[in-house]
Formats: C-alpha cells, structure tokens, sequence
C-alpha cells in the first residue's frame, strides 16, 4: 500500500484514537476553561454562551474557515412557545403545546429532554435574534419544508395532521432565517457568531485539529493537538466535542446509517450514487474522539428497528442529504475543489509547487466522479505524488481518468456546440442541453449557472420542446 493510500485509509477508518494519560503530558501549550472542538452552529454556540458566562474559551478548527457543514443548511429551526413571529401573525402556541406535539410523533420520546427544549424554545428564538439579525415578521400559508421566500414562519411538521391534530394544538413552528433557498442561510448565522465570539474574547485557532483527549482518573482533563507540523496539548475543565459529521467516511456510514449509504433510485435518472452533504473534515474523528474516553454511539438504523428512532424522520433526514447535488452535477466547483485540495496536501507534506495544468483541469470536469469530493481529494493527492515536473499533467492523475472517453470529452466539450455552424435558436438549444446535462438534470443548478430564475428557465425548457430528461 503507498504512503497516500495509507494515509486515505487511517482517514476514512473507523478505529478509535487513543486517549493520552495526563502524567504523560510534559507541558501544557494553554490551559483555559472550556475548549470547544469544532466551530459549526453547535460549537460556535456553546462557545459564545460559555464566553458570556465568564469562561475562557478556546475553539480548535480544522479547517480554515469557522461553519462546517452547518454553513451549508438553510437557516431553518423549529421553535415555538409563543416566540415573537409567531405572536406577529396571530399564531397561538405555548410550551405545553409544543411538548405534547413533539412527545406524540416521537415512538420513544425523552420526556425531560423534550420538556427542556420546548420550555426553553422563546429563550432560545430570543438568543438567536440576539446574534444581530431578526427573523421576518411573515407566515407562509400551507405547508412546506422550506419557504420560497424569506417568510419567517411555516407549517414544516405534521402539526395539523390526523391524529396530532386531535392530541396537541397545532401552531406552525418551522422558523426561517431572512435568506432565500435551500441552503447557506445558515452560514449567516455562522458570521455572526464569529463576530459575537470575537466581541466576548474566544479564541479560534484555524487548521488546527484535536488528535487525541486527554485523560486523568477516569476524567477528560484535556486535548492533543495538531497544528500542521506544530503538536501540544492543551488543558481545560471542560472539552465540548461539537464535530460529529461523518458524511465523508465510508466505514462509518455502513456501520452507522446503512440506508443513506445505498444507491438509490430516482424517477428521471435511474440509479444513482448517494449524495452527501458535508465537507472534507467530515471523517468521524469527533464521535471517534467521545467514544476512546467512554461515550456511545447508537446506530440510527436498529434505534428505527427497535422503535427508538422515528422511521419517518430518520428518512426525512436522508432527503434532507439529497439537497447538495453529487460532484458531477455541480462540475463549475470542480476546479476551485482541485486547487483547494492541491494548496493543503502541498502545505501537509512541505511540498515542492506544483500547479494544475489547464488539460488537467478538463480532465477533472469530465470525469463522472462516482466517488464525489473524498473522491477528487483523493485523485489530487494521487498527483502530486507521482508528478514528475512543477505541473501536475493528465498522465499524473490516476489511471481512471485517463480513459478515451474522459480524455475525449476533456479536449473540447463544447465544440460539438457550433462545429456545424448552428442557428442561434438551436445554439441557445444545444447549449441549454448542455448545462442541463452538466447539471444532472438538477434544474435549480442549471438556472444557477444559466443567471436566469427557474421559470425563466422552464420556459426556455418548454419553448424548445425539451422533455423532463432532458432530451
């Protein structure tokens, strides 16, 4: 096995890190109050309240940019109790409500732990808006999983369905932040709690990951870290994991949840490789680090089979995956991803430069990328071992993307547009096939990259007689 593939192997594992004993630290870098892995919604959070009760805070992130995958969902939350926006559009809901709806479409429902969250969700809607921004003052009449618009109130549960209807008062409680779409609207909130945790003292250090906690009788005392080439270790009365994301680890999904693991069916495009939602640091290594000092992991999919876990929700939030289309229905990413992945495996190994050719960049848009980002990362790593130059050349990348049908479509996508000298009618129709096929068939992206709106879109899709294949 090569140095990259051993290297991809210990990423993508499922083994435990080890715990570190105390009495075999030398010497602490910090020592702080509260240390927070991880600055996504949850350990930007934690970080934030902690700092306003008086503690000092650490925050080590991984990557270079506070968010996560959390600045990648839409800002959606589901509050209730009498919050302001539901007052503002004459909802009526209290805590009483809003509890005995969520304990009846739980199939085991944690009594005080649904109790807390419903008896605290105004404090909680109030802290949110606290942050700097407000949600909009505006109910979306009918039910949906995510306003067309930036209304701040919406039936997103089954509140007013038989027989909830009949065992709580129903109140729409899905709150939207005042941004647009499907997804970032989190990544607004994300902002501001970088500036919040800026205001209260917290410190963040970026590119830096725990490695392994550190223990003492028993207790979590403690993390090692790693800094590039830097190491320590860092002492805390309190370590709060909030890296949990295990989307791009393959071993963790089948052990975890199977199901979202699975190709899948679909009504225009036949079987497809499952989509993920996540980012690169999205391997496991937070729920691995709880489990090395004594946590457990359930696995969602016997918590459905023995009725722990609703089965609707733990299918839901497979949907909810489907939201980011695959690598190779968003194509237009593919070259930022590849000089992302090239500056930090060339910053990880102290390597010589090495740029990517342009016929290398084609290369990596034809391809299919069954694999998707863990895949391309992959690809680029490979690279930059076997590079023999200061670029990185097709033949440099890994066998599977040097076949003739990549190759071919690499020299000259778009030739095939015009070569026979087309009306501009059929031009505007060719290449409109064209996006819709670099797209997926996902019609959303294709108006994306077309900077036209959907119906603008439907319309041309209508106007030259284009079925919903896109043929």
């Amino acid at each position: 096995m090569s140095t990259s593939d051993e290297r991809l192997a210990r990423r993508a594992s499922s083994e435990l890190p080890e715990t570190v004993n105390a009495a075999d630290v030398t010497s602490w870098s910090d020592e702080v109050d509260v240390l927070v892995i991880g600055f996504g919604i949850a350990g930007g959070s934690a970080a934030v309240s902690a700092a306003a009760a008086g503690a000092r805070v650490l925050v080590l992130e991984r990557a270079a940019a506070a968010g996560g995958t959390s600045a990648m969902a839409g800002g959606h939350f589901y509050l209730g109790g009498g919050t302001a926006v539901q007052e503002a559009t004459g909802h009526q809901d209290s805590p009483e409500e809003m509890y005995k709806y969520l304990v009846a479409v739980s199939r085991a429902p944690e009594h005080d732990k649904i109790r807390a969250y419903c008896e605290g969700s105004v404090e909680h809607f109030n802290w949110l808006e606290d942050l700097g921004f407000q949600f909009e003052r505006s109910f979306y009449p009918g039910k949906i999983v995510v306003p067309p618009g930036t209304e701040g109130l919406s039936y997103t549960g089954n509140e007013k369905v038989w027989p909830y209807i009949e065992q709580a008062k129903p109140a729409p409680r899905g709150h939207s932040v005042p941004v647009p779409g499907e997804l970032g609207g989190a990544a607004m909130v994300i902002d501001l709690l970088v500036k919040r945790a800026d205001e209260l003292g917290v410190e963040i250090r970026y590119e830096t990951g725990a490695t392994n906690l550190v223990v003492e009788d028993g207790s979590v005392v403690g993390v090692s870290w790693k800094h590039f080439t830097e190491t320590g270790a860092i002492k805390a009365k309190a370590v709060i994991i909030a890296a949990g994301g295990f989307a791009m680890n393959p071993e963790m999904v089948a052990e975890h949840t199977p199901a979202l693991g699975q190709k899948r069916r679909t009504k225009h495009h036949g079987e497809v490789e499952p989509y993920i939602l996540g980012n690169p640091n999205d391997d496991g290594l937070g729920i691995r680090l709880g489990v090395s000092a004594g946590g457990v992991a359930k696995n969602l999919d016997q918590d459905v089979k023995a009725g722990k876990f609703r089965e609707d929700l733990f299918y839901r939030l497979s949907v909810v995956t489907l939201r980011v289309p695959a690598l190779k229905e968003r194509r237009t990413d593919i070259p930022l991803l590849a000089e992302h992945f090239l500056a930090t495996v060339l910053e990880r190994e102290g390597h010589k430069q090495l740029t990517l050719s342009e016929e290398s960049i084609r290369t990596l848009v034809a391809y299919s990328w069954p694999g998707n980002v863990r895949e391309l990362e992959s690809a680029i790593e490979y690279a930059v071992l076997h590079a023999r130059g200061h670029e990185i050349a097709p033949e440099d990348l890994p066998e599977k993307l040097q076949s003739a049908q990549v190759r071919a479509a690499a020299r000259s996508p778009l030739s095939a547009l015009f070569e026979d000298l087309p009306s501009l009618d059929e031009l505007e129709r060719r290449y409109l096939l064209y996006i819709l096929e670099v797209a997926g068939g996902n019609r959303t992206r294709a108006a994306e990259i077309l900077r036209v709106d959907r119906r603008t879109l439907y319309r041309m899709i209508e106007r030259y007689g284009i079925d919903s294949n896109g043929e």
